[in-house]
């Protein structure tokens, strides 16, 4: 009897430690060193090491850089974005489902609600965040962008169909990531938003689409998915494959790591802005 009580407390001292890590590990609140960027602001192009410098500071991707470097206020954009970067990070729990899945969001110093500001969207775009979990289990969320800084199509949780959300729904957390493909045109991209819209609302979820049938771009009508296999599928279906791992399920870990994404802008994912 004593051996059993000692081992369950182990487990219990276990899973406790593990929360708590996993709860001040997963964020990167870390913030960067300050350094002045007024030299660059003049600047007609950028050396690798001066994107790298930009990225570290504002956590903005060459794509989302050369964006906003068309525009006229691009010195005030880049402070912006630095600014944002300098913030505190903090956090709390909120659930998403009670009581089994929580999601962590942003808040300020009195503990108000605190937003995120995103550089331009474009469409096909892909948003993860790894600041979703089910009973302790840290697996993030996707959505991909149908109008550029307006919505997206997401397949949210068990007992809802995949459905249009606004994208201000994202401001909200402490780890943000936008990807976006390397080497396929805006207008193709359109194309995988247009294959989503048509064929990827309105799917029922399902947690685990991809053990007996991945591809369903074949059927009548596509009878499940879920936040990442409907990404994944959107994006197979124009011959592009986003899963990193090749397995039968897809995650939001396995689209984040593909090597046919860029990183057009990253927050709370440390120094590298990536998971």
């Amino acid at each position: 009897m004593k051996k059993k009580i000692i081992f369950f407390t182990c487990v219990v001292v276990i899973l406790i430690a593990w929360v708590v890590c996993d709860f001040f590990a997963a964020v990167n609140t870390k913030q960067p060193v300050l350094q002045d960027l007024t030299p660059l602001f003049e600047k007609t192009t950028f050396t690798e090491e001066e994107y790298k410098l930009i990225f570290e500071q504002t956590g903005l991707g060459r794509g989302a850089v050369d964006a906003l470097r068309t525009q006229e206020d691009f010195a005030k954009e880049l402070q912006a974005f630095q600014n944002q970067k300098q913030k505190p990070l903090r956090y709390k729990q909120s659930f998403m489902f009670f009581p089994t899945t929580t999601a962590e969001i942003l808040k300020d110093e009195q503990d108000n609600a605190r937003y995120l500001t995103l550089p331009p969207l474009k469409a096909g775009d892909i948003l993860i965040t790894k600041s979703t979990k089910t009973l302790l289990y840290r697996h993030g969320h996707a959505g991909l962008v149908l109008e550029p800084n307006w919505s997206t199509i997401e397949s949210l949780m068990i007992g809802s169909p995949s459905e249009r959300l606004s994208i201000d729904n994202w401001l909200s957390y402490p780890t943000l990531l936008v990807l976006r493909p390397k080497d396929m045109s805006e207008e193709d991209c359109r194309k995988v938003t247009e294959y989503a819209r048509a064929h990827l609302l309105g799917v029922p979820y399902d947690l685990l689409t991809g053990i007996l049938k991945k591809d369903k771009s074949a059927l009548e009508s596509i009878d499940g998915t879920q936040c990442a296999h409907l990404i994944w599928q959107a994006y197979y279906k124009a011959g592009l494959d986003l899963d990193a791992d090749k397995g039968w399920l897809v995650t939001p870990y396995d689209i984040a790591k593909s090597p046919h994404l860029e990183i057009v802008f990253s927050y709370g994912f440390g120094e590298e802005g990536t998971w």
